[in-house]
């Protein structure tokens, strides 16, 4: 006798699914800082563990006021860094340029062929974006600390940038990656290191990267010296400290960085997917030299990007403590480890589920695990055909039914966003990446769009057996896992885990009808886990306009599980 799924175990099921998205969304975010008293510290005053009241009295000092490249403001921020660094007991290396128009051009002519883009700028748009004017030379000042090490055989480069953009203040763009190195170098006192620690504090990053360049330039040796490169950036001042992008071959360093840091963030998708984009940092010129490197920002609430609304009051303290913890472990770890291994010849897959570190996989492993879970899925819908329990008409109208959902998901999706943005009458200049709604109607649609599919999924229609429509559901992740390895190797864990998940519960539910709530509560659990935090980097990176693309992603395990969740108890051979 057939045993239909109740109601409350259509609600469990779906309530897993929500907070599995909840706990993956977390995951992307930093831990609750600690509240501090918010005022003027001494170096005296500072704790023996890393002090993130002195990082803030650092911050707030550095970043009260616009310091963008060659004004009397950025002066001041070198003078603070100088007059600490030294308080500390080292020796900071001040490099000075002054760069003419035709310099500046030359650099920018290196970078946009290195990128495949056209040459746009000219002199008179250096001068308006830089707030120059009429002088003849841009000013830089490159800051840097060498800890030496005995005999070092290779060097640690931490590296910041110094200078804001006109328009505002910078206090997350980058001054906090500087209060951290602060702190980091503060740490390291004493100490020597198993290998050279240079922090590199650059200068006119936000003229094209004219600083990092003009290094490299004067320092042609550190191109055979530098085992890796680690440079702080952000491009929002909320969310998690991301590590978004790496060079090539990344295994080793991505295993070091697990290593290294408590609670690591980060995943081969946004790695992968950034080396497509065209959008450079002081990390670029290091990696036209094939210097090996990773790269950290903060992405959230990007709004205040290059605004003066990043400022010391709008930024979070918990992204800014994540900033402190990550730096300070990264010097730690880098300057006290015996040996560090950051090169391979392979790049790496990984990705959070569960507790603080990252899986981490070589891609050749990752690739055969998602062909693997492409076979048994498409084993198991041949062998209920071949035998009779499933009709391969009926498996394929179950796999029309998920496409159409998918497809009806993107362009209703598309039409929300647009209509939301001709409801709201912007001026030419604004959009909902600035309006505070634009969170909240991500997640209504999700909400909206994941109620609908797994209401869709479950249901039993007279057309296919539960059966039928599960096995129907499996097949597009099973064609995608063996499609992507080819495609997009670095994103091919998404498919593969959230196959397995439902081709587990699917098995389950045949062979113990009776926990079928469970499994299917299980399988959802886990595969939002997983997906839930790369729809929500989707969303974030490429703002709300793009939030139907989330929205669809996030539908594939909503789909497949609510087709799973609606299975009823095998029949006896």
């Amino acid at each position: 006798m057939n045993i239909k799924l109740k109601s409350w175990g259509i609600v469990l099921v779906f309530l897993a699914l929500l907070a599995g998205s909840y706990l993956g969304y977390l995951r992307f975010q930093p831990p609750k800082a600690a509240l501090v008293e918010e005022r003027a510290v001494a170096l005296e005053e500072a704790k023996a563990e890393p002090d993130f009241q002195l990082m803030l009295s650092d911050l707030r000092t550095m970043s009260h006021q616009v310091h963008s490249v060659d004004t009397p403001a950025i002066h001041e921020v070198h003078r603070y860094l100088v007059e600490r660094l030294t308080a500390l007991g080292y020796t900071p290396v001040e490099e000075r340029y002054s760069l003419t128009m035709e310099e500046i051009l030359a650099i920018e002519q290196d970078r946009v062929v290195f990128r495949g883009r056209p040459m746009e700028a000219t002199e008179q748009s250096i001068r308006e974006k830089s707030g120059i004017g009429d002088k003849p030379t841009m000013n830089l000042n490159n800051i840097s600390v060498l800890i030496p090490a005995e005999n070092a055989q290779e060097t640690i480069i931490i590296m910041a940038h110094t200078d804001s953009v006109k328009m505002g203040p910078g206090t997350f763009d980058d001054t906090v990656s500087v209060a951290a190195m602060l702190e980091s170098l503060r740490l390291l006192q004493g100490v020597t290191p198993q290998r050279d620690m240079l922090f590199l504090f650059t200068d006119g990053e936000e003229q094209g990267l004219l600083g990092a360049f003009k290094y490299l330039e004067d320092h042609p040796e550190m191109k055979e010296k530098t085992a890796l490169v680690l440079n702080l950036e952000a491009r929002g001042n909320h969310g998690a400290l991301i590590m978004f992008e790496t060079s090539k071959n990344n295994l080793a360093m991505v295993r070091t960085l697990n290593e290294a840091v408590e609670r690591p963030v980060s995943t081969s998708i946004a790695t992968a997917v950034y080396r497509t984009m065209k959008n450079d940092t002081d990390l670029t010129p290091f990696f036209m030299k094939e210097m090996p490197g990773m790269n950290f920002a903060a992405i959230e609430n990007a709004r205040v990007y290059h605004t003066p609304q990043d400022n010391y009051q709008t930024f979070s303290r918990d992204s800014a403590r994540m900033y402190l913890d990550t730096v300070t472990s990264l010097a730690r770890y880098f300057a006290t480890a015996e040996t560090i291994q950051v090169q391979s010849g392979e790049e790496g897959v990984f990705f959070p589920l569960l507790g603080d570190k990252l899986v981490v996989l070589p891609q050749g492993t990752a690739n055969l695990f998602s062909w693997l879970a492409g076979v048994l899925a498409l084993g198991l819908a041949a062998f209920y055909i071949l035998k009779k329990k499933a009709r391969l008409s009926r498996v394929l109208l179950s796999l029309g039914v998920y496409l159409l959902a998918l497809v009806i998901t993107y362009f209703a999706g598309m039409g929300f966003v647009e209509g939301v943005h001709a409801l709201h009458h912007f001026e030419q200049g604004q959009s909902m990446v600035g309006s505070s709604l634009s969170t909240p109607l991500f997640l209504v649609m999700a909400l909206v769009a994941g109620g609908l599919c797994f209401w869709l999924m479950q249901r039993r229609k007279k057309a296919a057996s539960p059966l039928e429509n599960a096995l129907g559901a499996l097949l597009l992740p099973a064609i995608l896992c063996l499609a992507v390895p080819f495609l997009f190797p670095a994103g091919s864990y998404l498919f593969s885990v959230m196959t397995c998940l439902a081709l587990l519960a699917l098995v389950l539910c045949r062979l113990l009808p009776k926990g079928r709530v469970l499994w299917a509560m299980a399988a959802g659990f886990a595969a939002m886990l997983v997906i839930a935090p790369i729809g929500y980097l989707v969303y974030v990176a490429l703002t709300f306009y793009s939030a139907h693309l989330a929205v669809v992603l996030l539908m594939l395990p909503v789909l497949t599980i609510g087709a799973v969740a609606g299975m009823e108890e095998a029949e006896k051979a």
